[in-house]
This record gives structure tokens, sequence and C-alpha cells, in this order.
């Protein structure tokens, strides 16, 4: 049977165990001085790693800080790149409407190179989730954001990823609609109606949007 490793993390500290001179992560064999709930898992490196909440009496302050074990030296490759798959990424998703139809984009690299999405991107580290928003746009689109109405905060982990992403799905306006693609980034833009861009895109953070914008403009109908 494949040995399991163990990340076991609260509030924000990480317990590793000591062996052969550094720290690594436990495996489900270990003799731990707690007991532990584990959760869903996911492979990093080849191996398999399940999430893990210790039952304590206390707060562990000895524990190893989570966010400065990715650059530990004495820490293992596995322990490094388990904890870095732990950390959400954050991204700005933008349905932009003009009428009952939604803007849609294809990629021609990262993520979702190839298909079609809504606008957005990577939220960075200096920036506000409506910051990211407005710079994507500005430069994906050349347009400019005028209001920003949130509506979804959705989590997801994809296939070919083992870390979470959290979306800030926003209905958009913008001041113009007059396109102006910057096409190092991408190679097509089109408006959709709406049910058929949710069958276009693969995104599951753009299909609950457009879900939502589905049912208020449902309920503006009555």
């Amino acid at each position: 049977m494949t040995k399991r490793y163990l990340l076991i993390e609260t509030d924000g500290k990480v317990f590793l165990e000591e062996r052969e001179g550094r720290l690594d992560l436990p495996t489900e064999n270990s003799l731990l001085p707690f007991r532990v709930r584990t959760r869903s898992g996911f492979k990093v490196m080849g191996a398999d790693v399940l999430y893990a909440k210790p039952e304590l009496d206390r707060h562990p302050e000895e524990w190893l800080d989570k966010d400065l074990i990715p650059a530990m030296d004495q820490a293992t490759p596995i322990a490094r790149a388990a904890v870095l798959a732990t950390m959400h990424r954050l991204v700005t998703n933008a349905i932009i409407a003009d009428g009952d139809r939604v803007l849609l984009v294809k990629a021609n690299r990262g993520f979702a190179a190839g298909w079609w999405n809504v606008p957005g991107g990577f939220v960075e580290w200096d920036e506000t989730p409506v910051e990211c928003l407005k710079r994507e746009l500005k430069e994906e689109l050349g347009i400019n954001v005028t209001r920003a109405t949130l509506l979804a905060v959705p989590s997801h982990k994809f296939d070919t990823s083992p870390y979470y992403m959290v979306a800030f799905v926003y209905l958009v306006e913008v001041s113009s609609k007059e396109l102006r693609l910057d096409r190092t980034e991408l190679d097509e833009a089109a408006w959709f109606p709406l049910a058929k861009a949710a069958q276009e895109t693969r995104n599951p953070f753009a299909k609950e949007g457009f879900a939502l914008m589905a049912a208020r403009l449902k309920a503006a109908k009555k």
C-alpha cells in the first residue's frame, strides 16, 4: 500500500516531524501525540497527501508558521510543495452584459488557454479584487469599469492543479463596449446569449455567475 502523508494544520500553524535531519510531513503510520481528523486529499510530486485537522486543547505556538515553510531549506521538498499547494489562489471574473448577451474571451496562454471564458485574472499581491478587475479589463480589452457588483465568491479545485482557487465574480458595467484586444493574451472575444455562454465555458466560477444573473433577470420579469 502506498504511503500517504498528512498535512496537519490549525490556525496557520503546521506540524512537521524530524526525519533524517530534515523536517517532513508525518505519514499515516507516524506516532502522533494527538488525534487528527483527515479530510480531502491531493497529489503533489507524485505523492498522496491528506489534509488533517488536529484535536488539541491549546494553540500550538511551537509549530511552524505555514507561510514560512515553502522557503525553508530544512523542510523536505514534499513538505514545501504540499504546504504551497494548500494556499489559495485569488482570481477575479468579470461578467459583462449587453442586454441578454454576455462577453466571453478566448485566451492564447495560461490556465484557460484555448477555451471560452469570462475576462479576469489573478489578484496580484498588492491589489484588492476590484483593483485587479479594473486592471485586467483595461489590459486585456482596453475598457474601463464604471461599476462592479459582487455576485459570488465561490471556491473550486481544478483537476489540473492541487490547489483551490477563490474567485470574486462581478457583474460589471463598462464605459464602452468597443474592445481593443491584447493579442499577446487573447485570440478572440465574442458576445453570447446567456444560456449559450453557460454551455460554452468550462469555468465553474463563470457558470455560477451566469446562473445568478439568469435568476436576477427572471425575477426582474415577474
